[in-house]
């Protein structure tokens, strides 16, 4: 006879669920689970792993299925999960297009001051105010393009060093696809 109990997940830091026993054990078998996470029985303080909780509700000792990879959990030595690859890599190119926007940007402002610098110098009215206003016009707005394409520029190469901290750390990637992954 199992005891019905809800458990609480710990996963990268945070609790989740609740979860009935039934459900936890089924996911156990299938290998979705490790059975050294962390869970908290409903009404507890204290954590303890999986396989351990479920013996005590009266599951006995399931071990995960050979084939899968656990949710959250690393891949067995030499072998990389595939869809990590292909996260980390869209995650680049998103670096990518976030600093190539910002190289637009900047250029934009640059070309913009050229142009009030051009319309002051040529100002067909000859009125020395309307030059000095295409003047400042064209630098104040190509300052702001500049500065702002400067920050979105910023940005890209923030992600993409988040992105290098992350592909070194990562225990879902071999050292080999690691070195793939980043560009």
């Amino acid at each position: 006879m199992h005891r019905v109990s809800d458990f609480y997940l710990e996963a990268a830091g945070r609790r989740l669920g609740p979860y009935r026993a039934e459900q936890l054990a089924a996911q156990l078998a299938r290998g979705e689970l490790p059975p050294d996470c962390l869970v908290q029985e409903a009404g507890s303080d204290s954590w303890c792993p999986l396989a351990q909780a479920l013996e005590r509700c009266g599951f006995g000792r399931s071990e995960p299925a050979a084939s899968a990879t656990a949710v959250g959990a690393a891949p067995p030595p030499g072998r990389t999960l595939p869809q990590a690859v292909g996260r980390y890599r869209e995650a680049y190119r998103d670096s990518l297009v976030v600093r190539g926007y910002g190289q637009f940007i900047k250029v934009s402002g640059l070309v913009i001051a050229g142009l009030g610098a051009l319309l002051a110098l040529f100002n067909i009215v000859g009125e020395f105010s309307v030059a000095v206003a295409f003047l400042f016009a064209g630098l104040v707005v190509g300052a702001l393009f500049y500065v702002g394409g400067a920050i979105v520029s910023a940005q890209g190469q923030l992600l993409k060093a988040m992105l290098d901290l992350t592909v070194q750390s990562s225990p879902y990637l071999q050292e080999e696809d690691k070195l793939k992954t980043m560009f």
